[in-house]
């Protein structure tokens, strides 16, 4: 170690810290200089020869809460240590402990445990109310919440046998837990996700009388009447539980189903907790009650626009879903009401670039369904999904054409031009998601050929060119690189289908809109170009003899070149020998 390699005294001790961990591994024979050998042996004698172990290390493991909860309580006044108060957390926590322990199919002896202590833990609190601690309140209730929930869940319940509760049982714990005032409404500008602690009583009282409508509602109206009284709670993740779990009133209250779906339809304010009644409910009755569906649908999609939206999640549930909903219901189901839908709002692409998002997503398979075989076939549905994703596409393509026009010309103010911007940046990122449902969905990405992929044969990528020619060359007119070199990747993969129409709509994209977007300044891009030119060479060198198309090839690999790309140079200037 030369003694003016580091001037800071700092610097030298990391250095001959970062020497003893090398050192330490490698053996004294190997060492090659005399100097080397020499500091090795003395930071032996100094014990500085430390071993080459990480420098640090990350180790994940559960424990009991029961020290935070304590900490937090203790900061409110509360006694942890002796008295009512700690006593009465003794119980609670020997409660939650036994509820971790208890699985949904724990059997009847661990349920009836759990029960058990349900049952002491509320006698406790209730002989010593009067002088608990009002902190004290909504863990002792969060904790038992927690255990009639999981109780009420449970798939080995059963009312009444061996030592477990009773349905009615259940319920009047259960009453009692609704009546709770935790959680708490939040104040308006707080986090509005719909996340909670476990000491939120009423989120798991709700859960419970969920868990137990489908196998009990027949028999105990009640509980098919508390749904009302949980869509009717200010907090928006109490009627979750409600919401996201409405089908289990199918077999025991469908009507009141149905009335329920309308009224989250039309009166639910929390966007995400809409969202999940879309997601969650309606999927499972698309096909066979369809007409009550689109009534949902419409309903939602009607007054989606006036719903209040949280900027900080950066994503319209809503929307999503509505989107994924109106392509099952068009391309799957013949809706033609759906249709009308897409047609309303994949007219703006930018303003409901979210449900057209959502929309092409279904479609990554349903383009191929034509190709495929056997019973598996649908050209039905490859049709209608075509014709929707060229609605979307024509919108898209107008948008971002408009506002690039806008942007380039340079005849806007700042304020315009930045709306522009965005404007252009979600109509393109649209079409650039539909070009990948068509990449990805084709086979061309290699990590996919091992399943089920659209295209196996020449005859299919031919079929698949012929058909879907209208929108690559839509898709070539996209502005965007990434964009740009899916499609090339596309085409590189279609070669077999149709090398010689593959090869002129690669050199007309390649030499116009993506030559002025720069697409060949991209590293990826002279990879995959001079791959595809040198299989050309290799396996169809016979189109080449025709001096238009040879002078396409020189063009592209002069563009590729001009920019310094070595690879495309060296082929260019090996192009006469490889052609002769």
């Amino acid at each position: 170690m030369r003694p003016d390699l580091f001037a800071d005294e700092a610097e030298q001790r990391w250095w001959r810290h970062t020497l003893s961990r090398f050192l330490s591994s490698v053996d004294v024979v190997a060492i090659a200089t005399d100097t080397m050998r020499a500091l090795r042996e003395k930071l032996l004698e100094t014990n500085e020869l430390v071993s080459n172990a990480s420098t640090r290390s990350v180790s994940v493991s559960w424990e009991s809460s029961r020290g935070v909860t304590r900490s937090l309580l203790a900061r409110e006044g509360v006694d942890i240590e002796k008295g009512v108060d700690a006593q009465m957390l003794s119980h609670s926590e020997a409660l939650y402990e036994n509820v971790v322990a208890t699985s949904s199919d724990s059997g009847a002896k661990a349920l009836a445990v759990l029960w058990g202590d349900i049952l002491a833990t509320i006698a406790f609190y209730d002989a010593h109310a009067d002088i608990l601690h009002d902190k004290v309140e909504q863990p002792v209730w969060g904790h038992v919440s927690n255990a009639i929930e999981c109780i009420a869940g449970a798939a080995t319940y059963a009312p009444g046998v061996d030592g477990m509760p009773s349905v009615d049982e259940l319920l009047d714990v259960l009453r009692r837990l609704w009546a709770s005032r935790f959680p708490e409404v939040k104040d308006k500008g707080e986090d509005s996700s719909l996340s909670w602690s476990n000491w939120d009583v009423r989120v798991y009282a709700g859960d419970a009388y969920v868990s137990l409508a489908g196998r009990f509602g027949a028999d105990h109206r009640e509980i098919v009447d508390m749904f009302d009284a949980v869509l009717a709670d200010p907090v928006p993740q109490v009627r979750l539980q409600a919401v996201q779990n409405l089908q289990v009133l199918s077999h025991v209250a469908p009507e009141k189903m149905w009335a329920l779906a309308e009224r989250i339809a039309q009166n639910e304010s929390h966007i995400d907790v809409l969202g999940h009644l879309l997601h969650d409910v309606i999927p499972r009755f698309i096909w066979r009650d369809v007409e009550r569906c689109k009534m949902i649908i419409e309903i939602v999609r009607a007054r989606s626009e006036t719903i209040h939206r949280d900027d900080k999640s950066g994503r319209d549930t809503v929307a999503e879903q509505l989107g994924s909903l109106t392509a099952q219901l068009w391309c799957w189901q013949n809706e033609a009401m759906a249709l009308e839908w897409l047609k309303a709002w994949g007219s703006d692409p930018v303003a409901h670039h979210e449900f057209c998002t959502a929309f092409l997503s279904m479609l990554r398979g349903a383009f191929f369904a034509r190709y495929m075989d056997g019973e598996k076939r649908d050209t039905g549905l490859s049709d209608r999904s075509q014709q929707a994703a060229m609605i979307i596409l024509d919108a898209c393509l107008a948008t971002a054409e408009g506002s690039y026009t806008a942007v380039t010309s340079g005849t806007v103010d700042d304020a315009e031009r930045n709306a522009a911007i965005a404007t252009y940046n979600a109509a393109e990122t649209v079409i650039g998601h539909l070009m990948s449902q068509l990449y990805f969905g084709s086979g061309a990405y290699a990590d996919n050929r091992e399943g089920l992929v659209g295209l196996i044969s020449p005859k299919e990528m031919h079929r698949f060119l012929v058909n879907y020619r209208p929108m690559l060359s839509l898709l070539a007119a996209s502005h965007e690189p990434s964009t740009h070199h899916h499609l090339v990747q596309l085409y590189e993969f279609l070669i077999p289908g149709d090398p010689v129409g593959v090869f002129d709509s690669l050199h007309a994209l390649l030499t116009g809109v993506a030559k002025r977007a720069g697409y060949h300044h991209e590293s990826l891009a002279a990879s995959v170009i001079v791959r595809m030119i040198t299989r050309y060479i290799a396996d169809y060198r016979s189109i080449f003899e025709d001096d238009a198309r040879r002078i396409a090839l020189i063009e592209i690999l002069r563009l590729f070149s001009d920019v310094g790309w070595p690879e495309a140079l060296k082929l260019l200037y090996d192009l006469p020998d490889l052609l002769r």
